[in-house]
């Protein structure tokens, strides 16, 4: 006997997360157009978190019945993923589905309210310079900045503008290139 989720969780679970892959490192559009202009593609599964019957992957034999088949025992994921993460349970554990589906309920609903995800729950910025020598007439220093990405999505576009008043810069042709 298994406990499934009914369509109504499966909606929310989609819904939820903008029916969006909840795996950060895909976030794949799981729902779209079809050819038959009333129909839809669907590669979205509401995935349990602990499984729906014993034997399963992460089953919890704790839950009852209806915790089990609960939209809060449920994950969206793209096929793929679903098929991923039920293969591999030691690296896909139930704390590790849990966060991401709250990470990507949170995300969604930034987007919605259009405000964009605060990069600092995603990376962690060192900045710091040191001197490299000092003359009577020019002081010598080296920026570093350290960037550790926090996240499990890659940072492909990230950027970081730094100005330098004219006066500390007055040769710029001179600056060594690192």
């Amino acid at each position: 006997m298994r406990d499934d989720f009914s369509p109504q969780t499966i909606d929310v679970l989609a819904k939820r997360v903008g029916v969006r892959c909840s795996n950060p490192s895909c976030h794949k559009v799981t729902t779209g157009p079809r050819t038959e202009k009333t129909k839809i593609v669907n590669i979205g599964v509401g995935s349990h978190i602990t499984a729906a019957a014993p034997g399963g992957p992460r089953y919890d034999p704790n839950l009852s019945s209806e915790e089990r088949k609960s939209a809060d025992n449920g994950i969206w994921l793209c096929q793929n993923c679903a098929k991923l993460v039920d293969n591999d349970t030691d690296r896909y554990t139930v704390k590790v589905l849990r966060e991401w589906k709250e990470r990507t309920e949170k995300e969604t609903l930034a987007e919605i309210e259009g405000e964009l995800t605060e990069i600092k729950d995603y990376i962690d910025l060192d900045i710091f310079y040191e001197k490299q020598k000092v003359l009577s007439e020019r002081h010598d220093y080296l920026l570093h900045i350290g960037i550790n990405n926090l996240g499990n999505d890659p940072l492909t576009s990230f950027h970081i503008d730094l100005e330098l008043p004219a006066r500390v810069v007055e040769h710029p042709e001179e600056i060594q290139q690192y």
